[in-house]
């Protein structure tokens, strides 16, 4: 997805581009990569701890790329400041992702480019052989993240906030073992945490994960969630 992006974000020459929830940085070092060094491009996240981190992997080394720490929902930027304004995987776990959409369209340029890719959890499918209890754990999984139906929504938010010549293209996430899909989906301790509210049963906790598990033994194991890229111009 990442060179998809990279990809949908040019539109001309970009000046400036804008990294919101970057993380450790990785994204906005691609982008320099990528765009060059006379490119400057800011990450923005709300984690210190991530900013921190950024900033030694990469914003000391490459003084284009500059990273604060700020809210997507406030961002502190004047209107129109960048080129291209880049957001992935964020959405889903803010109280009101259509803020941070205006925040978004706001900083960037007229006729400048913005690309949000967000999941889809409630398009999320596990190979198991318990369907009924597997359907019940996958709403659950649903649920516990904020706005796990982001993906959907995505494209017509972002055109009812004045985004135009609007492109979608879907990716689907593929995960081959337990562990990998846990630590993307949260899905275990999603789990513990319905046991907790009696919801679910140890049992059915207990024999589903045993299911998964020797599925992953032999190799198995499926699951696979469907991403959505939107692009367009402001």
């Amino acid at each position: 997805m990442e060179k998809r992006s990279i990809d949908l974000l040019t539109n001309g020459g970009l000046l400036s581009v804008l990294d919101v929830g970057s993380g450790t940085g990785f994204d906005c070092w691609s982008f320099m990569i990528h765009f060059g060094e006379g490119t400057k491009i800011t990450g923005v996240d709300s984690s210190k701890i991530m900013i921190e981190e950024a900033t030694i992997r990469y914003g000391v080394k490459y003084p284009q790329i500059n990273f604060i720490t700020a809210s997507v929902e406030h961002l502190p930027f004047k209107n129109n400041t960048y080129s291209a304004t880049h957001c992935e995987r964020l959405l889903c776990h803010l109280p009101s992702p259509n803020t941070a959409i205006e925040e978004i369209i706001r900083v960037t340029k007229p006729g400048g480019r913005v690309v949000v890719t967000e999941a889809d959890y409630g398009t999320t499918i596990i190979h198991s052989d318990l369907l009924a209890l597997t359907e019940r754990l996958v709403n659950l999984l649903c649920i516990s993240i904020t706005n796990h139906r982001i993906g959907r929504q995505l494209s017509g938010t972002l055109a009812a906030n004045g985004l135009k010549d609007i492109v979608i293209e879907t990716n689907n996430l593929v995960f081959r073992s337990l562990n990998e899909f846990d630590r993307a989906s949260g899905l275990i301790s999603s789990l513990e945490s319905a046991v907790e509210k009696g919801v679910l049963t140890n049992n059915e906790k207990t024999a589903w994960l045993e299911d998964q598990r020797n599925k992953d033994e032999k190799g198995q194991f499926f699951a696979s969630t469907t991403f959505f890229t939107v692009a367009g111009n402001v």
